[in-house]
């Protein structure tokens, strides 16, 4: 997978038990083996069922908040926000064009606001809609210019249907697991159809 420019931004859809949470701690492994904690940082809202608790004491996770701490969930919120408005204006007083051109820099020793990629993983979307209803359009809006400064959204959801349409549209990576309805794919709904149940981490990307 390649999360450079618009594909930066990831969606995990597929019914119960068919891998979403594994899938999605897979992605934050791989990025933890294949980069520096110096390179990318994760914040995590597991509403999963405390699938990523082992996964706390990595060095790239900088927080983890389940349903139960609302106030933990409502500072990584918090915190990522700041984050992506800071850069901002450190982007505009540093003359940086875009999250590519920092990179570079960076790795230059060129410059550095303390962080890299931030990764911010949602395991549960519908039950931030049901218990966080107002942190949706703030993750909404975060998302439409999140990408610029280096922000990565990382999504799990048991239904297409689940995401507004608007908030559907900034997904440039969809991996679609077995559905509950396959007719509700949104890659190619005869395929969706062949994906075996009871074989959880079995599913379709985008070319099919």
């Amino acid at each position: 997978m390649n999360l450079s420019g618009a594909a930066g931004h990831v969606a995990v859809v597929g019914g119960p038990r068919t891998g979403k949470s594994t899938l999605l701690r897979t992605l934050v492994t791989s990025l933890a083996l294949t980069t520096s904690p110096l390179e990318t940082q994760f914040f995590v809202l597991d509403f999963g069922g405390g699938a990523f608790a082992p996964m706390a004491g990595l060095p790239h996770v900088a927080g983890v908040g389940t349903r139960s701490e609302p106030d933990v969930v409502r500072r990584i919120m918090a915190e990522v926000q700041g984050v992506v408005d800071r850069r901002e204006t450190y982007f505009r007083a540093h003359g940086i064009d875009s999250i590519e051109t920092y990179r570079s820099r960076r790795a230059a020793g060129e410059a550095d606001d303390g962080w890299g990629d931030v990764f911010l993983v949602v395991d549960g979307w519908a039950t931030l809609r049901a218990d966080f209803d107002d942190l949706e359009l703030e993750l909404q809006q975060l998302s439409a210019r999140g990408l610029t400064f280096g922000l990565h959204l990382l999504v799990g959801a048991t239904r297409w249907p689940d995401f507004r349409s608007s908030m559907r549209d900034i997904f440039g990576t969809r991996l679609e697991l077995r559905l509950g309805d396959p007719m509700d794919s949104e890659i190619d709904r005869k395929l969706a159809a062949l994906v075996p149940t009871g074989r959880p981490g079995r599913g379709i990307v985008a070319g099919k």
